[in-house]
């Protein structure tokens, strides 16, 4: 994230924190649906639309 800031492909001020937001973004409702026993399994078609929104709404918050 560092390194796409520098670049100017992001604009990121804390990486750190740009990375634990990115984190809770990819983890969406899957994490606490898996806590709770309520997650239908499979899901890899889910965590798959899950990140892609993730990283749409990533790139958008912090595009330059």
């Amino acid at each position: 994230l560092e390194r796409w800031d520098r670049t100017g492909a992001l604009r990121i001020d804390d990486a750190r924190a740009a990375a634990v937001q990115f984190l809770a973004l990819c983890q969406g409702d899957l994490l606490s649906r898996a806590r709770l026993a309520v997650l239908e399994y499979p899901v890899d078609d889910e965590v798959r639309e899950t990140v892609k929104r993730a990283v749409r709404t990533f790139v958008r918050a912090y595009r330059a």
